[in-house]
């Protein structure tokens, strides 16, 4: 004779006071935490990108990384784990989308500056931008990912970051002789950008449904 107090196969478990078949709360906890590990990760690192330098050569023969790029590893893992918090490091195959902002030059001209601004000038000049997925990488490994070769999609890009100031000039040009007779009217200015006036790296780590060659199948 079964015992009225143990559920059977298949019972969801008890019902409301309105007849409904009640959820377990831990049940949704738990397909809300293996939910996540399919979920992207976006990692954010603040601050001017540094790309990954060489190692460097003492005169005695000593090997050593450049401080700019161990302080910039140091700053990324740690934005790794913040992204991550304390989710387990996804163990499938991945794409990343990174973003590199870099900080505009203040020697530009303003209309040099305006271009920019619009996109149609380019950063070209050095860091190459698989210097910088080099960075990036180095810091989600085995943090976001258990192994960075999980890697097998990439997409990167590299755009200038305009800061407040290069947006004001390129508004005063703008409105010089038709909103105002003359720019130097202008004597108080609230300028404000709603998201970000610090150039930064943006990574979006994206799991994919497929499975890694190298893990083992079960016969």
């Amino acid at each position: 004779m079964r015992d009225r107090n143990w559920p059977e196969a298949g019972d969801l478990g008890p019902k409301g006071s309105s007849g409904k078949q009640e959820r377990d709360p831990f049940s949704e906890i738990a397909t809300r935490k293996q939910g996540d590990r399919r979920d992207p990760v976006t990692v954010i690192i603040n601050g001017e990108p540094v790309a990954k330098g060489r190692p460097r050569m003492t005169r005695r023969g000593f090997v050593y990384t450049p401080a700019a790029t161990r302080k910039f590893g140091a700053h990324g893992r740690l934005s790794a784990q913040l992204a991550m918090d304390g989710r387990p490091p996804i163990e499938a195959p991945v794409r990343i989308e990174l973003l590199i902002e870099l900080p505009m030059p203040a020697s530009w001209s303003k209309r040099k500056t305006a271009d920019a601004i619009t996109g149609h000038i380019r950063p070209t000049s050095r860091p190459d931008v698989d210097n910088y997925l080099k960075a990036i990488l180095d810091a989600i490994n085995t943090i976001v990912v258990a192994d960075d070769a999980q890697v097998v999609e990439v997409y990167a890009k590299k755009k200038l970051r305009p800061d407040v100031d290069n947006y004001l000039k390129a508004i005063l040009d703008a409105i010089n002789t038709i909103v105002v007779a003359d720019d130097a009217q202008v004597v108080e200015v609230y300028a404000k950008k709603k998201f970000s006036v610090a150039p930064k790296m943006i990574a979006t780590i994206f799991p994919l449904d497929a499975t890694p060659s190298n893990r083992r199948t079960s016969r």
